[in-house]
């Protein structure tokens, strides 16, 4: 089955999957914090584990925050 989760923290996530007995192999994210150290140590955490990011290019306007309130109001 796929699944898709809203998340602060891309690895606390991933290693509460991975107790649960399922399988990651790609995690998404928006591109505007690209190359951010977070995000370097991220991805060589992810890469370790044979998990591929994958970058949303960043809406000018459109915001994370704002689109978790809207799906966890619908």
């Amino acid at each position: 089955m796929d699944e898709a989760y809203i998340i602060e923290n891309g690895i606390e996530l991933i290693e509460k999957l991975a107790a649960d007995g399922k399988n990651v192999n790609e995690y998404y994210r928006g591109d505007d914090g690209f190359g951010s150290p977070e995000q370097v140590r991220e991805n060589e955490w992810m890469a370790a584990r044979g998990i591929e990011p994958v970058y949303f290019t960043h809406t000018p306007g459109i915001h994370s925050a704002e689109l978790r309130v809207i799906i966890k109001n619908t």
